[in-house]
């Protein structure tokens, strides 16, 4: 019987100081051990975006001022700005969404013919100032992280001018020519990202 109560004097120690222990964090244990959800990235967002790009536009003699197929780069550059929403879904680990973007690229840039014969006279400039975009997303994520790729639509409002100064190659003389062009043009786009919070 000295046995049985010290056996349950002892166990009941015991459960006394599990129980202080389970509050200790101000939590009760109900003896059901459970963990913290991971955070859902589904919903709507918005935001604001800062950055630079760059590329490179390539002009193409067709008519033979200088030589028919004579071609030059012209590198481009410039600062990005816009805002952009979305929308996600998540599913598991997999997250997929639409979002697009507004904004202004201000990128330009200027090359000059690499033909010697006419003395490098000809050169072009290309500009582009309001864009906008439309893609989808897909991506994994991580609790607190997302990786991610994106793409689909981009339109943008580009400039574009050739200037043959025409001022070596006879029958020229010093006569100027002057073509430009300004439209909306879309293309597509692509790329990806790693997000946190």
């Amino acid at each position: 019987m000295r046995h049985l109560m010290s056996a349950i004097s002892m166990a009941a120690a015991v459960a006394v100081f599990m129980s202080q222990h389970a509050l200790s964090d101000g939590v009760p244990y109900d003896g059901v051990r459970t963990s913290v959800l991971s955070y859902n990235w589904s919903g709507f967002y918005a935001g604001a975006h800062l950055g630079g790009t760059w590329g490179t536009t390539t002009a193409e003699d067709l008519l033979g001022y200088n030589a028919i197929g004579d071609t030059w780069d012209a590198d481009t550059s410039g600062f990005v700005a816009g805002v952009q929403a979305g929308y996600n879904w998540q599913w598991g680990a997999l997250l997929f969404g639409i979002e697009g973007d507004v904004g202004d690229l201000d990128v330009h840039g200027k090359g000059t013919t690499t033909f010697a014969p006419v003395g490098f006279d000809t050169s072009s400039q290309a500009e582009a100032g309001f864009y906008l975009t439309m893609r989808g997303r897909l991506g994994f994520v991580a609790d607190h992280w997302l990786l991610y790729g994106t793409g689909g639509y981009i339109g943008a409002d580009t400039r574009v001018s050739v200037l043959d100064a025409c001022n070596v190659t006879p029958p020229c003389g010093r006569s100027t020519i002057d073509a430009r062009d300004q439209s909306f043009r879309s293309g597509w786009t692509a790329g990806g990202g790693i997000e946190t919070f």
